[in-house]
This record gives C-alpha cells, structure tokens and sequence, in this order.
C-alpha cells in the first residue's frame, strides 16, 4: 500500500470511517433535520471543486482529471470495482470510463482541518444507455492550493420495497 506513504493507514482509515458512518448516523434519528447552516467559503470550494472533476469525467478531460486526483487515490465503482489513480485516467483516456453526464442532489460536506469529507447522491449516465443511481462518499485533502479527492466510493441505491 505504497499509494498511502503520505498518510497513516489508520488516519485515512478513520476518516474513511467516519465518512460513511455519518450519513448512517444521521439518517436512523427520527427528529427533523434543522435547516442546513450556510456553507463555508471552505466548503463551497470543496463542493466547487468536485462538481469540476465530475465536469472532467463528462468531459474526458484527463489533464484537469490528474490535477483534481491525488496520486494515491483510489476509486471504488458502483459495481464494487476498485482502481488506483493511474488506472482510473488510463480508462477515461482510452474512453473504456465513458460517462454521459453526472447529475447530483443531497450534498452536504464536512471539514476536519485540511480534510473533507463529501456525501450525496449521483446519476451516472454511462456508456450508451446505463443509468446508475448511487450514495457517493468522497474523501479529500487540501494540497498545493487545491481541494485533492483521495478516495471516492459509489454505492448504489436499490429500489426500497
């Protein structure tokens, strides 16, 4: 696990922790959710920066892909595949990753100093005619003057019976 010589295992590994659990957390209280607090200039930025790297991903841009991906990174698909950074660029490049558009809802993001953790709703329109509904929890940090995803997981949402 070379890929994470910048971090300890256990910090990302908390942190990754906490970004999932939440939203879990939060959505077993049955009390009404108060009225969201204004967003941060932080936080906006946050926000700003990974609708710019989803806008990449419809895009094919690959050389604003490489500035929004730490090196580290790693990407866990809806379909529970995983790729590091390299080849994650690799398939946008080569047009194997070919995203249609990325629409998004629910966002709400959180700041621990240089890190954030984002979480909402994504759909995915892939390849020809794939549509994906998906929860995505992000993980980044703030280096070299830009927010940088780390890691970033979709899951998708099943019909509720």
């Amino acid at each position: 696990m070379q890929y994470l010589n910048r971090f300890s295992r256990a910090s990302v590994a908390l942190l990754f922790a906490l970004a999932i659990a939440i939203p879990v957390v939060s959505s077993a209280q049955s009390a009404p959710a108060a009225p969201a607090a204004p967003l941060s200039v932080k936080e906006k930025a946050l926000l700003d920066a990974e609708s710019k790297r989803f806008d990449a991903q419809v895009a094919h841009d690959v050389t604003a892909l490489n500035l929004a991906i730490a090196d580290e990174a790693v990407y866990v698909h809806a379909n529970g595949d995983m790729q590091t950074k390299a080849e994650y660029l690799h398939a946008v490049d080569t047009g194997a990753s070919r995203y249609r558009s990325i629409e998004t809802s629910d966002r709400t993001v959180r700041l621990f100093g240089k890190y954030g953790i984002t979480h909402g709703i994504v759909t995915l329109n892939v390849g020809v005619d794939r549509k994906i509904v998906a929860r995505c929890a992000g993980l980044y940090e703030w280096r070299d003057g830009r927010w940088q995803v780390i890691s970033f997981q979709t899951t998708p949402i099943t019909a509720r019976q």
